[in-house]
C-alpha cells in the first residue's frame, strides 16, 4: 500500500463498507447525531503518514532534522483538524510554544471530521514537502481524491464546510511553522558561513564536508522551555592519556570495531537509515507507529492523537540534540582513535557531517519509544517491518518492548564506530525526558 496509491480504492473495500455505514450519521435525519472523529477508522492517518514517508525519502534536502520537523507539523495539523469533533480531547493551542491561535469550527454546524482531516493532511503535506520531485506531486491529489470519493455521500454543504475547515487549520499550522527557525531549511542544510571552533577534542568536518544544520538547535521547540527542562550530564573530560576515562571510551569503540560480529554489522546497517535510501531515523519511528496503528484497535481520533505525539517527540528530539551537539562540538571516535590508538582504523559507517555528542539516533528513538510505549503498552512485543517495506534486503527485527528497540538503535551507532558510549547513553536519557514532556501535555479535557 505504501507506494501503490493507484490501487488505493481497490485495497479499501472493507473500509468503504464501514465508512458507508457511518455516513448514515451525516444524513439530514434530525434523529441522528453527526458522527464524531472517534467513529471513523484510522486508515486515513496511516495512509497519509505512508505517503509522507515516501516524500521524506525522495525530497531533496530532507535530512533527519528536517524530516522530523515535517512530521511534527503534519501531526499537529491532522490532530487540530479533528480535535473539536472528538468526545473528550482538547486542542494544543496555548500549550505549545507560541501556538496562541488556530481556527475553530462553528459549533452550530455539522462537520464530517474525516473529510476535515483529509483536507488538512493534503494541504500541510503539499506545503511542507513543496520541493518533492515533480513526478510524485500528483500523489497528494490522488490520495485526497480517493478519500473524497470514499465519503461522497456526504451532503454538499457539510463536505464543503469540512474541507474548508481542514484547509484553514493546515494553513494556520503552516503559518505557525514559518516562525520556528527551520522554514525551508531544505535549501540551507550546509551553510558556508558556519566556521567550526578549533581546539583539542573538538569536531572538524572531514572529507570536504560542511557542517549539517549547525544552527538547528536554536529553533523553537513545540514543548515550552524544553531546552532548559531537559539536561545532559556531559562526557568524560577530553584527554589523550591512556589511563583517562576518555581514552577508555574511545578504546571501547575501537575494540567493538575490531571485533564486530555479523549480527552487530546487521544492527549497524539496519538502523543507519540514510536519506534517499530510507526515510531517515525519524521516518523510521513514524513508520513503526503507522505499522502498529494499522494492526491495532485505533480510530481516527486516537490515531491522530498518537500522530501528533510522535511528531512532536521526534521534532523536539532533533532540535534539542542539535543544540547539544553544536554546544559541545565533540570530535568523532575515528578523529580520536586514528591519532591516538590506531592510525589505520576506520568506522564501519562513515562519519556524519556534525559533532558526536550526543547521539541523534539515541535521542529520537528514545523519545519515540516513550510515546509508543504509552500508546501500545510498556511490555508490548512487536516486529518492525520498515525495511521489508523498502525492499532493502534487511530482515525484520523483533523486540520485546519499545525500550529494547531504542537501546538497539542507539547501540547500533557504537557498532558503526561513530559514537562514544557516553554520547549514546546521554542521548537516550535526554530522549526519554523529551518523550515524558510530550506525554505531560493535556490532551484530555
Amino acid at each position: 500500500m505504501l507506494f501503490k496509491l493507484e490501487n488505493w480504492l481497490k485495497n479499501r473495500s472493507s473500509l468503504l463498507l464501514v465508512s458507508l455505514a457511518l455516513l448514515g450519521s451525516c444524513s439530514d435525519d434530525p434523529q441522528k447525531q453527526p458522527a464524531t472523529a472517534d467513529t471513523f477508522p484510522s486508515d486515513l492517518v496511516t495512509d497519509w503518514i505512508d505517503l509522507q514517508l515516501l516524500y521524506a525519502k525522495e525530497s531533496p534536502g530532507f535530512t533527519p532534522p528536517i524530516v522530523s520537523r515535517a512530521f511534527g507539523y503534519c501531526g499537529l495539523a491532522v490532530y487540530e483538524s479533528i480535535v473539536h469533533g472528538t468526545t473528550n480531547r482538547q486542542s494544543l493551542v496555548g500549550q505549545l510554544t507560541d501556538l496562541n491561535y488556530l481556527p475553530s469550527p462553528d459549533a452550530s454546524k455539522e462537520y464530517h471530521w474525516a473529510l476535515s482531516a483529509n483536507a488538512a493532511a493534503a494541504r500541510i503535506t503539499a506545503r511542507l514537502f513543496e520541493n518533492a520531485p515533480a513526478p510524485l506531486l500528483y500523489k497528494i491529489d490522488s490520495l485526497e481524491a480517493a478519500y473524497q470519493e470514499l465519503f461522497q455521500n456526504v451532503s454538499a454543504d457539510v463536505a464543503e464546510r469540512s474541507v474548508l475547515f481542514g484547509q484553514a487549520v493546515a494553513d494556520s499550522v503552516y503559518g505557525y511553522s514559518k516562525t520556528d527557525g527551520g522554514h525551508k531549511a531544505f535549501n540551507r542544510n550546509f551553510p558556508a558561513s558556519y566556521v567550526p571552533p578549533v581546539g583539542p577534542g573538538l569536531w572538524a568536518p572531514t572529507n570536504s564536508q560542511l557542517a549539517l544544520l549547525p544552527f538547528w538547535g536554536n529553533n523553537r521547540t513545540f514543548i515550552k522551555n524544553l531546552k532548559t527542562i531537559v539536561t545532559t550530564q556531559g562526557f568524560p573530560t577530553f584527554s589523550t592519556d591512556p589511563a583517562s576515562a576518555f581514552y577508555a571510551e574511545a578504546n571501547t569503540v575501537y575494540q567493538a570495531g575490531q571485533n564486530v560480529t555479523v549480527e552487530q554489522e546487521t544492527i549497524a546497517y539496519y538502523w543507519a537509515d540514510e536519506g534517499f535510501v530510507t526515510f531517515t531515523p525519524p521516518g523510521h519511528s513514524l513508520c513503526i507507529f503507522s505499522q502498529l496503528v494499522s494492526q491495532g484497535n485505533f480510530n481516527l481520533a486516537s490515531a491522530a492523537e498518537g500522530y501528533v505525539k510522535m511528531g512532536i517527540a521526534v521534532a523536539d528530539a532533533f532540535v534539542y540534540c542539535w543544540k547539544v551537539k553544536y554546544t559541545h562540538n565533540l570530535l568523532r571516535p575515528s578523529q580520536y582513535i586514528q591519532p591516538n590508538i590506531d592510525a589505520l582504523w576506520t568506522p564501519l559507517i562513515p562519519n556524519p557531517p556534525f559533532p558526536e555528542y550526543s547521539s541523534g539516533h539515541s535521542t529520537q528513538s528514545a523519545s519515540a519509544s516513550k510515546i509508543l510505549a504509552s500508546l501500545f503498552g510498556e511490555s508490548f512485543a512487536f516486529t518492525d517491518l520498515t525495511h521489508t517495506r523498502l525492499s532493502l534486503g534487511l530482515a525484520p527485527r523483533s523486540f520485546s518492548n519499545f525500550y529494547e528497540m531504542a537501546e538497539e538503535a542507539g547501540q547500533s551507532r557504537i557498532y558503526a564506530g561513530i559514537h562514544f558510549p557516553s554520547g549514546n547513553q546521554q542521548g537516550r536519557l535526554s530522549g526519554y525526558a523529551i518523550g515524558e514532556q510530550v506525554l505531560a501535555l493535556d490532551f484530555i479535557k
